[in-house]
């Protein structure tokens, strides 16, 4: 289920009132009365995106790959799998991922202190 933003109607572009228009979009996106599950939405993506962070640092990495990258054991793309009110799973697979890096650097550490 979509649910819609409500707001007061915007005026045209140019000045309102003696304000520019954009100070007005502003304030009208502020004033937005939003359905409670938005903002559980946007807290589980921010959760989300940051565990991925730790698995890689660069930004545009990780939100090309939370949009666009199909996790097979999951069945769908980060971004899908949070939408449909799944984030722990992500974050769990995240978790998992960071571990297993871990491990495999201890393990060549360990290897290369051998030789």
């Amino acid at each position: 289920m979509i649910h819609q933003a409500t707001s007061r109607p915007l005026r045209p572009i140019g000045l309102i009132d003696g304000r520019a228009a954009n100070q007005h979009i502003i304030e009208a996106e502020v004033t937005m009365d939003w359905p409670p599950r938005f903002h559980l939405v946007i807290g589980h993506l921010a959760q989300v995106i940051k565990a991925a962070m730790r698995v890689e640092p660069d930004l545009e990495m990780v939100m090309d790959w939370f949009e666009n990258d199909f996790i097979e054991e999951l069945g769908g793309t980060a971004m899908h799998i949070v939408l449909q009110g799944r984030p722990a799973q992500v974050i769990a697979f995240l978790d998992r991922v960071t571990w297993e890096m871990a491990m495999d650097t201890a393990r060549e550490q360990r290897e290369s202190s051998r030789v």
